[in-house]
């Protein structure tokens, strides 16, 4: 897949964190005025300010290490260790303040994604219900409905209300799935089928859109969560490790 020139890929960053990781979205959230527009960029945008602070945490401590002295340490053993006398005080000071600027970025990446996710799950609800099924005579219709698909052999409900999806029956459809299932004889994993098959039919691009949002929320909070990992290893240096502590990890 192409790579986004803006965003250099780096070893020394998880790949999960480059936003040319969501390209795979695009064809389906990327179209002209859709909320998916937006919802693309939100993810992107989330996965570019975790895969660059992750990026410069990783420099910042390069930098450290290259400037910091060498010490020999003795060992239990009689042995020299040496090591890196490198001073984190600095470097976890510096890192807690990128950290609070950068996460409340990153958070409202993540909270503009989930209001898309709202949005295009009521989309999706609005397209599966039917304006005339709250009105008496929808009411009466949808019951008859129901009573009639649970009348039918186990084996013909389903195909029943498949073909009425097929046919763009809402009313019909509306009635079996804004009811409990056990009142036209489905089961929980028969009326989500028929769910999936009618978004499908009346919410298509809204559909596939909720569930490609959905994806992009778990990778956005994922990456911000091993960003956050990564930060904290920094942070929680600051306190030089103790000679005793130095000496025991000299023996082998």
């Amino acid at each position: 897949m192409p790579l986004d020139d803006t965003t250099p890929v780096r070893a020394d960053v998880p790949i999960s964190l480059h936003p040319e990781m969501l390209s795979p979205f695009q064809d389906v959230l990327d179209k002209k005025d859709t909320v998916g527009v937006s919802a693309f960029a939100a993810g992107r945008e989330a996965l570019r300010l975790c895969h660059e602070a992750y990026a410069r945490i990783n420099d910042a401590e390069a930098e450290v290490r290259k400037t910091s002295p060498k010490v020999t340490r003795r060992s239990a053993t009689g042995a020299n260790h040496t090591s890196i006398a490198m001073n984190y005080e600095e470097l976890a000071d510096a890192a807690s303040r990128a950290l609070a600027r950068l996460s409340p970025s990153i958070d409202r990446r993540v909270e503009e994604l989930k209001r898309h996710f709202d949005t295009l799950t009521k989309a999706v609800e609005t397209a599966l219900d039917d304006p005339k099924r709250k009105t008496p005579e929808g009411l009466a219709l949808a019951s008859e409905v129901r009573a009639h698909l649970k009348s039918l052999p186990e084996a013909k409900r389903l195909k029943f209300a498949a073909e009425a999806v097929d046919a763009g029956d809402r009313e019909t459809v509306a009635a079996l799935l804004q009811a409990p299932p056990f009142l036209s004889g489905f089961d929980a994993q028969a009326m989500s089928i028929l769910r999936a098959r009618a978004a499908n039919k009346f919410a298509g691009v809204e559909s596939a859109q909720l569930e490609a949002v959905n994806t992009l929320i778990e990778r956005a909070t994922g990456a911000g969560g091993r960003l956050m990992r990564r930060f904290s290893e920094v942070i929680d240096r600051r306190k030089p490790k103790s000679d005793a502590i130095s000496v025991l990890e000299g023996v082998k």
